[in-house]
């Protein structure tokens, strides 16, 4: 723990998740709005006209007309999520400085941070564990077949491949690590231990993913980003981690990796293994650098400082 406790614990951490969530969504409806105008006009002259309609048959109607317009918006879903993850930047940003002048003045000890020659291990951690995990629950998915999957799938891959490396590889993970590590995870810590804190900021980072598969590997990743986190020191490591597994599940994708590496079950099982073995090692080293992870104290230990 940090030994900063604010007056209201209950909003220090609910209110940065709902602002988050408040500007993704705010966004994302002005992005489907003006994708929709262009339709409106049309779309309220022929509705005009059919004034015997009732209001359920107006309805009805009125979302068969929008078809195209929604067409539209399910084709530039990956986009209008890259703009909005990219509005969240600059405010996750703002409570990230915040929390860590506030720790400054508190006089909270910084995090002793790792050299960046070590930062190696989270490179390969990141592209090792993109083929394991993928690997994995294509073979789950197999077992359980999910056509919510299938959809969001569809949806990923539907961009190019520039947009998808920008948005998904890059602006994503950066906006995601910026709210869920660097600022909610440093919170949860300010009053209780390491296990607490990257379980339960976690679980709020799995809400930002849509099917079964996607929310277990999510659940696990964030506890194990939490992880370098701490023994890193630093953010840079959990968003290379983040920026790396994404990157190289997209480029293994565009290159047929995942394609070829389907076509045989042995291919399938062998990759799993060797992917968790890599994953493996590298968590061994992961665990040799920087500093060690808090254990968790009783409420109320140590130095208080109240704060808002």
């Amino acid at each position: 723990m940090n030994q900063m406790h604010r007056k209201s614990l209950f909003w220090s951490l609910a209110a940065p998740v709902l602002i988050y969530m408040g500007v993704r969504l705010a966004v994302e409806m002005v992005c489907v709005l003006v994708i929709s105008i262009p339709y409106l006009a049309d779309v309220y002259e022929q509705l005009v006209g059919q004034q015997t309609l009732t209001m359920e048959e107006m309805t009805r109607q009125y979302w068969t007309l929008m078809e195209p317009a929604m067409e539209h918006v399910f084709r530039y879903a990956t986009e209008i999520a890259g703009v909005a993850s990219l509005i969240t930047i600059p405010v996750n940003a703002w409570f990230f400085t915040r929390d860590r002048k506030l720790e400054m003045a508190c006089g909270v000890e910084p995090a002793k941070k790792a050299p960046v020659k070590k930062y190696w291990t989270v490179l390969v951690f990141g592209l090792a564990v993109s083929i394991a995990a993928t690997c994995f629950f294509a073979m789950v998915e197999l077992a359980f077949y999910s056509g919510q999957s299938q959809s969001a799938s569809q949806i990923t891959y539907m961009p190019s491949f520039p947009v998808q490396i920008a948005v998904l590889g890059v602006i994503v993970p950066i906006a995601e690590e910026l709210m869920f590590r660097g600022v909610l995870f440093r919170r949860f810590m300010e009053n209780r231990g390491f296990w607490y804190s990257a379980l339960w900021s976690s679980l709020f980072f799995v809400l930002m993913h849509q099917d079964g598969a996607q929310m277990a590997y999510a659940l696990l990743l964030g506890i194990f980003l939490c992880y370098v986190y701490e023994k890193f020191g630093s953010l840079k490591a959990p968003v290379l981690l983040h920026v790396a597994a994404n990157c190289s599940s997209l480029l293994y994708t565009e290159l047929g990796v995942f394609r070829w590496i389907g076509g045989a079950p042995v291919r399938m099982a062998g990759a799993v293994i060797a992917g968790a073995f890599v994953c493996s090692a590298m968590y061994v080293l992961i665990q040799r650098t920087g500093g060690a992870v808090k254990k968790e104290k009783e409420p109320g230990t140590g130095d208080k400082t109240n704060m808002f």
